[in-house]
């Protein structure tokens, strides 16, 4: 593991180093910190520690001793966050100290925690200083030996179209994600990683990757410095980087403008969201030699399939920009995917409302696979809903609406609970937002419900400098273009202009379209003008 040093202009100025015997010995050492703090197997632990070495050394240690790490992502909001951890009722909360005043200020939410571990600098000192033998000896406690079956962490969704829920995972998935992205992309022992999506950095060890790690804020994605990343990439030499849209959007940017090309690049594996049609193209000319994928999947299913640049790009692109939804790929060799027919918020009960959909047809995408989670924490009702035995398998339902081709891949059309009704039938958010990619001027658009009517929400490029009094103007160009390019009708009659989408903290890829849709609830969207003539 590589922890460089930059300028802001990104000048080297330093490193820290550690290999994977100095990572193994400190989990040893940490593993036995934590047994002397009061730490027990089996307990759940709370992790509010900053993404780099503090967690990565945290979990391999938690894991070791058989407790079970809880990550929840405060930047979802601090009511959901503060919802989420009193749902979990945690055991013991390691965290820094902003954690721990959070903590003390909302102890209804903490109540359950009974033991409180500060992280800070003087953290890996005392890790150092544990003899894990003798700690171990004088106990009287040997390892902890699990299976593939047991709960190995409480991963929280991001709670972008609903509330956060707790995802347990076993350690034999954590091991099929590493066999099947391994074996779809190719990922060999000695590559070199840089993990944008710093919780990624977990699956390094197990894969033999020397990892990277980058200088950005995980709650600001979008505020990443291109010219440290750029200059990380080129340093080491990376072979293989994991990140989110906004990520490859700003270092994309900042290569075109220097004339850099990542000659090292094998791979970049887009996360949160499907790369868009653009992006494929940029990085044809960036990394000459290597490819760009997009996997699809879930918190509760990940991986599920997966495209690359090569199927896009003269390929299903023309497909998608035509409204027929984003293709995410062939199913990976060890998931099966069907299409049934959409009940929102009803528990499905084959031979009662299971019925699955013909090739082609729009639905409900439903799961089944070695890493598919079988329960949420603590919520049997959730689990209920989101789950369905079928053919004496467990299948998991992904809210996510989509359809399988004559080839077997899989196509989205976006989240069902965001589908829009119209007049004749219903509009899928994939499938009408693309229809606008590559107006000029246009960022992006988000498909919502306004007053039971469609609408679109238009986001400007910020370069525009659009004022309130230029917005109609704005969206009658869009329109007009929309028009030069598929003709009449328009898929929505009204429209509002956004100078910023809200988007997950996560990823800053997928749009808040059901906050958007109350924002604008009461708002007087902009008029279409009619066609001339």
């Amino acid at each position: 593991m590589i922890r460089p040093r930059w300028t802001e202009e990104g000048e080297f100025i330093g490193e820290e180093r550690g290999s994977y015997g100095e990572l193994q010995a400190l989990a040893r050492k940490c593993c036995a910190w934590l047994h002397v703090r009061g730490v027990r197997p089996g307990q759940k632990v709370l992790l509010l520690v900053r993404p780099g070495m503090d967690l990565i050394l945290l979990v391999f240690a938690l894991m070791r001793l058989g407790a079970v790490p809880i990550v929840i992502d405060p930047g979802m909001g601090l009511g959901k966050f503060r919802r989420a951890v009193a749902h979990a009722r945690p055991d013991v909360m390691i965290g820094i100290g902003v954690a721990h005043w959070i903590g003390r200020i909302f102890r209804s939410s903490f109540r359950s925690v009974v033991l409180r571990l500060r992280v800070g600098q003087r953290f890996f000192r005392e890790v150092e200083s544990s003899d894990p033998v003798a700690a171990w000896k004088h106990s009287g406690m040997r390892y902890p030996v699990v299976g593939e079956d047991d709960l190995a962490a409480i991963l929280f969704t991001s709670g972008s179209t609903g509330a956060p829920k707790g995802v347990c995972y076993q350690h034999g998935m954590f091991l099929g994600q590493v066999r099947m992205l391994q074996a779809r992309f190719g990922i060999e022992a000695g590559e070199v990683d840089i993990p944008f999506l710093p919780v990624f950095s977990l699956f390094n060890p197990t894969m033999g990757l020397t990892t990277v790690l980058p200088d950005i804020n995980p709650s600001r994605p979008a505020t990443l410095n291109p010219a440290k990343a750029v200059a990380a990439i080129r340093r080491y030499g990376v072979t293989n980087a994991f990140g989110s849209p906004v990520i490859w959007r700003i270092i994309g940017r900042y290569c075109r403008e220097k004339g850099i090309t990542l000659e090292s690049i094998r791979r970049i594996l887009v996360a949160g969201a499907a790369a868009p049609v653009p992006l494929y193209r940029e990085y044809r000319n960036l990394i000459p030699g290597g490819v760009m994928a997009s996997p699809y999947g879930a918190t509760e299913c990940l991986p599920v399939s997966a495209v690359c640049d090569r199927d896009v790009l003269g390929g299903t692109e023309h497909s998608s920009a035509s409204g027929n939804g984003i293709c995410v790929g062939l199913p990976f060799d060890e998931v099966e995917v069907r299409i049934i027919e959409p009940r929102l918020n009803e528990v499905l009960v084959p031979g009662q409302n299971l019925r699955f959909l013909p090739q082609g047809s729009i639905g409900e995408i439903l799961v089944s696979g070695p890493t598919m989670t079988r329960a949420y924490y603590r919520s049997p009702a959730a689990s209920a809903l989101s789950k369905v035995e079928h053919d004496g398998r467990l299948w998991h339902r992904m809210g996510d609406l989509g359809y399988l081709d004559a080839r077997g891949w899989l196509w989205f059309c976006g989240r069902m609970v965001e589908a829009v009704r119209a007049d004749a039938g219903l509009l899928y958010t994939e499938c009408v937002e693309a229809l606008f990619q590559d107006v000029p001027g246009l960022k992006r658009c988000a498909l919502i419900a306004w007053n039971a009517l469609p609408a679109l929400v238009l986001e400007p490029e910020p370069e525009l400098s659009l004022s309130r009094r230029d917005f109609a103007d704005f969206v009658n160009r869009v329109v007009v273009c929309f028009r030069e390019r598929h003709g009449n009708p328009l898929p929505v009659e009204h429209f509002f202009v956004c100078r910023s989408l809200p988007v997950d903290v996560r990823h800053n890829a997928k749009i808040h379209r059901l906050t958007l849709a109350e924002r604008y609830a009461k708002h007087k969207p902009y008029g279409v003008s009619p066609v001339p003539g």
